[in-house]
C-alpha cells in the first residue's frame, strides 16, 4: 500500500502545480501591413501576428477556435508540441483532423511538456503565408530546469 500513497500523492502534486490556460480565438481577415504594404492578413482576435501563448511544462492549453472567414476550412498546427493522448489537437489537416468549417468553432486541448519558444501555424492551403500564425512560449515548470525535464518514451 505505502507504494501506491507515493505515487498517488506524485501525481498529485503533478496536477496541483499545473494549471488549464484556456483561450477563446475568432480568426478572420483584416487589413494589415505585411512587408510594409497594406493588404489583407489572417488575425487572430484582431492580431496580426496571432497572440502570445505562455505557459509551463506541464500545463494544459485549451483553445476554442472559432472560424469566421467566409469561404475556407481553418485548422492550426503547434509546432514542437508533442500530442500525446491528443492526436486530434495536431492540427494537420485530411490527416489528423478535418478542417474546420466556416462558422464552426472546434476545441484544441493539449499538455505541453516540453520548455522551449515554439510556434503555432495555419496548415491548411496558403494560411500560414497570409498571417496566421503566432508564438508558444513554453517555460520550465516551477522548481525544475530545462535539463531536468525527463522525456517519456
Amino acid at each position: 500500500m505505502g507504494v501506491w500513497w507515493i505515487v498517488a500523492v506524485a501525481i498529485l502534486a503533478h496536477t496541483a502545480s499545473a494549471s488549464v490556460r484556456e483561450y477563446h480565438w475568432e480568426v478572420e481577415y483584416k487589413f494589415g501591413f505585411p512587408d510594409c504594404k497594406e493588404g489583407m492578413v489572417m488575425a487572430i482576435n484582431g492580431k496580426f501576428p496571432g497572440p502570445t501563448i505562455h505557459a509551463l511544462a506541464g500545463d494544459t492549453i485549451v483553445v476554442h477556435l472559432t472560424n469566421k472567414l467566409a469561404t475556407e476550412g481553418l485548422v492550426i498546427h503547434w509546432h514542437g508540441i508533442r500530442q500525446l493522448g491528443s492526436p486530434w489537437a495536431d492540427g494537420a489537416a485530411g490527416v489528423t483532423q478535418c478542417a474546420i468549417t466556416p462558422g464552426e468553432t472546434f476545441t484544441y486541448r493539449f499538455t505541453v511538456e516540453k520548455p522551449g519558444t515554439h510556434f503555432y501555424h495555419g496548415h491548411y492551403g496558403m494560411q500560414r503565408s497570409a498571417g496566421l500564425y503566432g508564438s508558444l512560449i513554453i517555460d520550465a515548470a516551477k522548481g525544475k530546469r530545462a535539463t531536468e525535464i525527463r522525456w517519456r518514451v
